[in-house]
């Protein structure tokens, strides 16, 4: 259910394994010709709640992807691995073990390396580069974020979606693969 970070690296790996896969997707499909990269339609189109999903109490806003790609379609590509100290934390506060394994390791290096996550940058976009030069300035530390697009892609409006295609989203990777695979 879902074809996101989750159903599509799901559907993928299941349909790899000789399975039959039916992905089931809420949200509509969106081509790069189809993206208008405007906020309002996009958030509307394009996210959960038009963009404007709390909790219950209203103290978080929550930005999720409704859309073929999921969370992975507006995402703005910053591809972080959970860092070691939750990834502990998950494991001895939640009993949750696994996370802290070798299998789980590489199956993290599996993912990164399918979405071709990176931290090159050959060109920034322009508001990177300004906030660059100003950590620079005020002797900020400053470095590339890693991220799942080439490292000459910065237009700036992964969260509408990418009309180029380099971001590589589960609608450019993992349901590819699914498909593929039959």
């Amino acid at each position: 259910i879902g074809s996101g970070s989750g159903g599509g690296v799901a559907a993928a790996v299941l349909a790899q394994a000789g399975y039959k896969v039916l992905v089931l997707e809420k949200g509509d499909y969106f081509g790069p010709g189809d993206l208008s990269l405007l906020e309002g339609p996009s958030y509307k189109a394009m996210y959960e709640g038009g963009a404007y999903l709390s909790t219950e109490d209203g103290s978080v806003l929550l930005m999720a992807g409704s859309t073929v790609g999921g969370g992975t379609a507006i995402n703005w590509s910053a591809s972080f691995r959970t860092p070691e100290h939750v990834l502990n934390e998950w494991a001895k506060k939640h009993q949750l073990e696994f996370f802290v394994t070798k299998e789980y390791s590489r199956a993290m290096d599996v993912v990164c390396k399918r979405l071709e996550v990176q931290d090159s940058v050959i060109q920034e976009s322009f508001q990177n580069a300004i906030l660059r030069k100003g950590c620079e300035v005020l002797n900020y530390h400053v470095g590339n974020v890693p991220r799942n697009s080439a490292s000459d892609h910065s237009c700036g409006w992964c969260g509408m979606g990418c009309k180029s295609g380099q971001k590589m989203s589960s609608s450019e990777t993992w349901l590819v693969d699914a498909v593929k695979a039959g």
